[in-house]
């Protein structure tokens, strides 16, 4: 209904309770001394966040603005920096770490299975493969830990798109 989004048809005003209202139409006209937006990742919305109005007036207008007019705005501008292509980078990135922990574990694991050092009563050839054997599997302990490091971060930055809340300064 385009004539329930004219600016006669919406109260700009929202009682925030003990006396408080906020203009959400002045917030959202503000010039760059109130915006901190820079146009890069998604992460330049704390700047804007860090503003208890520009907070309160998304919140408040979340409500108003349909989901898919936004859908709409990334779709026809494909350099809009989107949560979602922020998201997918980093959990891919992790399980590319996470595989080649993993295909390590698997070639140390091949590696010394097909090797003599088994059948060996000496210990010589084990000893030999261990000493190539054992640096590698603590750098497949290494990619593992920075896979599971990088997924936080994801899991950090999902959480943060989730809920409005977040971009308080108090709680990050």
């Amino acid at each position: 209904d385009v004539g329930s989004y004219a600016p006669e048809a919406f109260d700009w005003n929202v009682t925030l309770g003990r006396g408080m209202v906020l203009n959400t139409k002045t917030i959202l006209e503000s010039d760059s001394s109130v915006w901190k937006w820079d146009g890069g990742r998604p992460e330049a919305l704390y700047k804007c966040g860090e503003v208890k109005e520009i907070a309160a007036t998304a919140r408040a207008v979340y409500e108003h603005f349909p989901k898919w007019r936004s859908d709409a705005y990334a779709l026809m501008n494909p350099k809009v920096p989107l949560w979602s292509d922020h998201l997918n980078a980093m959990t891919s990135f992790g399980m590319c770490i996470f595989m080649s922990g993993l295909l390590g574990s698997l070639m140390l694991y091949i590696s010394l299975s097909l090797s003599s050092g088994r059948e060996d009563e000496s210990g010589k050839t084990l000893e030999r493969w261990n000493s190539l054997g054992f640096p590698l599997l603590g750098l497949n302990l290494a990619f593992l830990i920075a896979g599971i490091i990088v997924l936080l971060f994801a899991n950090d930055a999902y959480s943060e798109s989730q809920d409005p809340f977040f971009l308080r300064s108090s709680r990050m």
